[in-house]
């Protein structure tokens, strides 16, 4: 259904990368609101982030995320 949105699922094997969101549904009442979380091989974290239309997730050189 537009606008095409989709899900997906962030972590990391190996190295770190810096995951930043931010809400850019303008009927939204978090409309412009960001958050941002550092996951990496130490912390073990996992973000779900539902319902976006676009995303690039920067890595540094040596990490390998899934």
């Amino acid at each position: 259904l537009p606008p095409h949105s989709q899900s997906k699922l962030v972590g990391v094997i190996k190295g770190e990368v810096l995951d930043v969101i931010v809400d850019i549904r303008k009927a939204s009442p978090t409309f412009g609101q960001k958050f941002s979380q550092l996951i990496n091989d130490k912390n073990q974290l996992q973000l779900f982030i539902f319902g976006i239309t676009k995303s690039k997730l920067k890595e540094p050189q040596h990490s390998q995320n899934h």
